[in-house]
């Protein structure tokens, strides 16, 4: 199921570097590879500054599509614990964790959460990740914690099928007289391949409160510039819009490396339309600032013929204001 505890080591190397050393966390990102996905890494970077500038309390919240929530950093959050667990099992109706007969005793995490049946949307790549973690972001802005970072992954079996998606969510406590509880606007940018040839179609997925009518500001821009259509609301996100000016292409030409190390693996425009929307959203519009951005990529297998198979990589691109 991907058990790791590498969220719980992070947040050990977090707490020495901004407690001990008094470095600030500027970014983190985790990445999985292999096979299956099973092999992770976590980078994080720290800046030496005069004094913290996110603040010292940081809490990280690990949403697993496969059924889990799980917890980190609750030491640094004893005023967090009771409301946290209160939004976890009224709001979103999850249950404690109960090992197994024959499962290890050896903690990977705080705190796990079970959630209930049909909590997280699962749909090939497709997944409600955003969703969920904007209405997390907002309810701990309530209570006094900004979302500071968030990073996603994969893992699968040996075939690239059953993709297991995670979400890691960091947040740090506000310092006194900051605002923690302002809008949140999440915007995922995703290539989804819809067969064996390389064939995709392009998706901008939006999570948030519809705050001075963005929407309308966001779909106004999105047709004018990047080709956009309007579908509406979806059981996985708020609002969808496809566009078809994404732009994937081979890293090959070579028919027996297309079936190695699959299609779509060279360069992609994601970079350019990034910063086309945060420059709308920062600049244009002058209300918003870019909290956090993170990339992923995620293998899609197509059957084909009789018995073969092609992986083919859709990209994606979460920004949150």
């Amino acid at each position: 199921e991907g058990e790791n505890n590498m969220g719980m080591r992070t947040m050990e190397i977090v707490d020495f570097m901004t407690k001990q050393c008094a470095w600030t966390l500027i970014t983190c990102n985790g990445g999985n590879f292999g096979r299956k996905g099973d092999k992770r890494e976590q980078q994080m970077v720290f800046r030496n500054d005069e004094h913290v500038q996110h603040g010292e309390n940081h809490v990280m919240v690990e949403l697993r599509d496969i059924g889990y929530v799980e917890v980190n950093g609750l030491h640094d959050a004893q005023d967090l614990q009771g409301s946290l667990d209160f939004f976890l099992r009224q709001r979103w109706g999850c249950t404690d964790y109960k090992c197994g007969l024959f499962e290890s005793s050896e903690k990977y995490c705080d705190r796990k959460y079970v959630t209930p049946g049909g909590f997280y949307y699962r749909s090939g790549p497709t997944n409600n990740l955003g969703k969920r973690t904007i209405e997390l972001a907002h309810y701990l802005g309530t209570q006094g914690w900004s979302l500071m970072l968030c990073n996603g992954g994969n893992i699968s079996d040996i075939h690239g099928r059953n993709i297991k998606r995670e979400q890691q969510v960091k947040f740090t406590r506000g310092r006194p007289g900051e605002s923690t509880d302002m809008p949140l606007l999440m915007m995922e940018l995703r290539t989804l391949p819809v067969d064996h040839c390389g064939n995709y179609r392009g998706l901008v997925e939006v999570n948030g409160p519809d705050t001075n009518g963005i929407y309308r500001q966001l779909s106004d821009y999105m047709m004018q510039t990047m080709m956009a259509r309007s579908c509406g609301p979806q059981p996985y996100c708020d609002w969808l819009f496809q566009s078809d000016v994404f732009r994937l292409r081979e890293s090959t030409t070579n028919w027996h490396d297309y079936k190695w190390n699959g299609r779509l693996n060279g360069e992609s425009n994601f970079g350019r339309y990034t910063m086309r929307l945060c420059d709308f959203m920062v600049d244009h519009l002058g209300m918003w600032d870019l909290i956090a951005c993170n990339g992923n990529s995620i293998d899609s297998v197509f059957r084909y013929a009789k018995d073969e198979t092609m992986s083919v990589t859709g990209r994606e691109q979460q920004l949150v204001f």
